[in-house]
């Protein structure tokens, strides 16, 4: 076959062509229409959103409580589960960044910022040799970027 053997595609800018179409579908922090208090999403989801993938280890970060979440019953589920506030999000990424929220911020492909970092020897946030993923402090990674 000829042609592309390999395509890469941030799935930011997939998300972000998605939100442009009318009917698209990304969650946004608004009002729910039943209660009328601020629109939640659950902690899974936004692990996903930051790409994390590390299947817990951003509840375990919650549940030591580097960052703030609401625990609530599920409507659908009726499970408890963690769920973050616009204000809860905008908190984490006071303090924290992923190599996908870097990615967005400054433009430059996960895999090369991960190299920078690993060069500039900034370590994942893990107080007390705890591992919540790959997750760093703002501070420090974008003092290295810089």
């Amino acid at each position: 076959m000829r042609g592309l053997q390999g395509l890469v595609v941030r799935k930011s800018e997939v998300d972000r062509l998605r939100d442009c179409r009318p009917g698209g579908s990304r969650p946004k922090a608004e009002n729910d229409a039943e209660s009328g208090q601020p629109a939640l999403m659950s902690a899974a989801e936004f692990d996903r959103s930051v790409g994390l993938r590390d299947h817990g280890t951003f509840i375990s970060l919650i549940e030591a409580g580097h960052t703030p979440a609401v625990r609530q019953t599920n409507r659908k589920t009726g499970r408890q589960q963690y769920w973050l506030s616009a204000e809860d999000i905008a908190s984490f990424h006071g303090r924290f960044v992923t190599l996908t929220t870097l990615s967005d911020e400054t433009g430059h492909h996960r895999n090369t910022l991960k190299s920078l970092l690993e060069a500039s020897r900034v370590a994942r946030f893990a107080p007390g040799d705890r591992n919540f993923g790959a997750i760093f402090l703002r501070e420090e990674a974008i003092a290295a970027l810089q």
